[in-house]
């Protein structure tokens, strides 16, 4: 019987211990180990960003040596749908989203050619139409 009781006690034992190490591994251990790895990799990123911006032949923009690596991270997932959008692109994108209009108030394509005037604005009240094509600009 007390041998019964002490395997029962040691099963006990085991199993506790057994979720403590789960728990440890999963909640503490997982993220620590997650973390460092992460801390590695940008450690690795941030001492070239800095070689490259200090001592590359040519001297080199530390922003835009940033913006080209994570150009090049977004390109190399070969996602048509994944693209980096610079501080430059984002204004554009968020003045469109806005619905402030910047230039005559048209979508204008390739070769000037009308591709339709936003109603109401500058390039409609000129008179501009689908399919007219820009052939000048004050003579030029």
């Amino acid at each position: 019987m007390r041998e019964m009781s002490r395997f029962a006690q040691g099963l006990a034992m085991g199993i506790i211990l057994s979720a403590v190490g789960f728990f440890l591994a999963g909640g503490v251990l997982g993220p620590w180990l997650q973390d460092l790895r992460s801390r590695k990799e940008a450690q690795m990123l941030s001492l070239l960003h800095e070689q490259l911006a200090e001592d590359y032949v040519v001297a080199k923009d530390p922003a835009w040596l940033m913006r080209q690596g994570v150009k090049g991270m977004m390109t190399s997932l070969e996602d048509p749908y994944s693209y980096f959008v610079g501080p430059q692109h984002l204004r554009t994108m968020e003045e469109e989203s806005e619905g402030r209009l910047i230039g005559i108030g048209a979508l204008v394509a390739n070769g000037g050619l009308i591709q339709y005037p936003v109603v109401g604005g500058p390039a409609e009240s000129a008179g501009l139409r689908p399919g007219d094509t820009i052939l000048t600009v004050d003579g030029d």
